[in-house]
């Protein structure tokens, strides 16, 4: 999504093996350990939430897509160090490639040359899924292991890529209906497979299916809101066409004055307190175990009431790192988002 994405493309050489498999998930205590040095880059020391001494791990077998994943994509990447060596790897193969496509209106001037990417994208992941040949990308290279290892939906991965084509478009939405469903391919189908490659035994139900919707609908709306700045300075929008015709009185410019951006923010705000409304309803089926591919969803609070600081012109400076490392050391300890 916009705003959480500035990838590179980096080049890999050679492969390498999958780690060892380790028999339990990461407690808390043993992630804050491996987050020291990045909450001291905050100049605050930071508080073990237990005495007891962490034990530190190895990092991945593939630190470039690893530390591309950590660059573009921090909050994702943080609540994957709650998982063992092997979930880990498979998660940031994941999101490597969520940032390749999310980050591809960024990086071209032209919506065609946009789109011929994601078809090549579309073709790639294709390829993979078929047992094809495997173009010589580090992510896709990192996808097609992933394949071998996870029965994922190749469904899911076209829905993602479509729903990419609108981020070409300077304004692409008609409804808060269409911005819905952008949300539920891009966020949400990132969140599913997330969820799947954590659990991939877990049965499927209409609770699990109506929290990981919420989570994902309430982390993109403050996302897109996180991102307006980059939005606004590209002469593009994401709220859809009925909110900007209301807010310039039957009009229907990509740029509105700065009362009207205003309104428009309150009502994305809006909905994603509605999300995360719907998710609180739910988050008894996101258990334990789904922490490392959707914990990240523990920090919208945080964005929406920075967000709302923002509106009333009070916000000081933005969510720390600290702050985020703390939310999601206290979330997995407790054992719920």
């Amino acid at each position: 999504m916009k705003g959480e994405t500035k990838s590179r493309l980096y080049a890999v050489e050679g492969s390498t093996a999958v780690p060892a498999v380790e028999p339990e998930p990461r407690q808390a205590e043993e992630v804050f350990a491996d987050m020291t040095d990045e909450a001291k880059r905050e100049g605050e020391p930071p508080t073990p939430p237990r005495s007891r001494k962490a034990k530190t791990y190895a990092p991945l077998a593939d630190p470039i897509l690893d530390e591309m994943v950590r660059n573009a994509d921090e909050d994702r990447w943080l609540a994957s160090r709650f998982a063992p060596k092997p979930l880990r790897r498979q998660l940031t193969a994941l999101y490597a490639f969520n940032i390749e496509v999310a980050s591809v209106a960024d990086k071209v001037r032209e919506p065609r040359l946009g789109e011929i990417r994601l078809q090549w994208w579309r073709d790639s992941v294709g390829s993979i899924f078929q047992g094809g040949p495997v173009p010589d990308h580090p992510v896709t290279r990192a996808l097609a292991e992933l394949r071998n290892q996870a029965d994922l939906p190749l469904k899911v991965f076209d829905e993602l890529l479509t729903a990419r084509v609108s981020d070409l478009s300077h304004a692409p939405f008609e409804t808060w209906a269409d911005v819905d469903n952008y949300i539920d391919a891009t966020e949400g189908g990132l969140m599913g497979l997330a969820a799947f490659l954590c659990q991939p035994e877990a049965a499927a139900s209409t609770q699990r299916a109506s929290a990981l919707q919420a989570a994902a609908r309430a982390w993109g709306y403050v996302n897109l809101l996180r991102a307006l700045p980059a939005w606004t300075a590209q002469q593009r929008t994401f709220f859809p066409r009925a909110l900007r015709a209301n807010i310039v009185q039957g009009s229907d410019p990509v740029e509105i004055d700065d009362a009207g951006l205003a309104m428009a923010a309150h009502a994305a705000l809006d909905r994603a307190a509605g999300a995360q409304k719907n998710l609180e309803r739910f988050a008894s089926a996101l258990g334990k175990e789904l922490f490392p591919g959707v914990g990240y969803v523990a920090l919208t609070p945080m964005y929406m009431r920075e967000q709302s600081q923002r509106e009333l012109g009070q916000i000081r400076k933005p969510v720390s790192l600290l702050q985020r490392q703390l939310k999601l050391v206290g979330a997995a300890a407790a054992g719920h988002i």
